[in-house]
């Protein structure tokens, strides 16, 4: 990590002078040795050191400090930021309905992935799954088992589709964020859970959980400008238009 940090310094000199901040930087560890893809890592350390460089508060000095602890290696830049995480009450109340409608969103995006896999588990006709007799003694015709999984397929295809039309009514939108923010939504719509959130925006995108905290709100308040708050994405709307395409018939 030392040598990496070192490195990465080195190659950003002219961007770090050009910038006028001073980094002072300490390497306090003995063993720095760390197991991993070590493009990936200089990629995260000059995005680090690229977002201090870009959030500073001019005149400040930027800390780059390498610390061990329990046989792990810790990576410290410590930064005044040049702005306040202030927000009014009224932008506070904006960035949360956001939230909750990101949050519907991702509802569908998981109900749709499971019923995705629900899907795929179903046997095609010409499987070799399908035998008169099934478990447990009891039987039933092949061939009422195959109409059955065809249908079974059809209505769980339907229910797919309704959730797709709401998706891609909103991903477009995306498009008019910037690309940072842009990555951030749809991760958080598409991810399945916080942790596969942060893994992607890091692994993907080399977005930090500190990066992240930081830019959700003002993404959020970005793309309020382009939503239709009065038809808001809704999971229990989804399937009750289900039912009712269904009873229909």
């Amino acid at each position: 990590m030392k040598r990496l940090v070192e490195q990465t310094l080195g190659d950003m000199a002219d961007q770090i002078e050009e910038s006028g901040f001073a980094i002072r930087y300490q390497c306090e560890a003995t063993h720095t040795r760390f197991i991993g893809d070590s493009s990936r890592m200089y990629r995260v350390v000059q995005n680090v050191i690229e977002n201090a460089l870009k959030y500073s508060l001019k005149g400040t000095r930027i800390f780059l400090r390498i610390t061990e602890a329990d046989h792990n290696i810790k990576l410290e830049v410590i930064n005044t930021a040049s702005y306040e995480m202030n927000f009014t009450e009224e932008e506070k109340e904006t960035i949360k309905e956001v939230k909750d409608y990101l949050k519907e969103l991702r509802k569908i995006n998981l109900e749709k992935f499971s019923l995705s896999f629900e899907i795929e588990d179903i046997p095609s006709p010409q499987s070799i799954k399908y035998s008169d007799e099934m478990p447990g003694g009891f039987s039933k015709p092949k061939g009422e088992q195959i109409t059955s999984n065809m249908l079974r397929r059809e209505l769980l295809n339907k229910r797919v589709a309704l959730f797709n039309q709401e998706l891609d009514r909103f991903m477009p939108l995306l498009y008019l964020l910037n690309a940072g923010h842009r990555n951030i939504i749809r991760t958080y719509v598409c991810s399945r859970g916080y942790s596969e959130m942060i893994r992607t925006l890091d692994e993907s995108y080399c977005i930090s959980v500190s990066t992240y905290k930081r830019e959700f709100p003002k993404a959020c308040l970005e793309l309020a400008k382009y939503l239709d708050m009065e038809h808001r994405p809704s999971l229990e709307k989804l399937n009750n238009i289900f039912y009712e395409m269904i009873g229909d018939k």
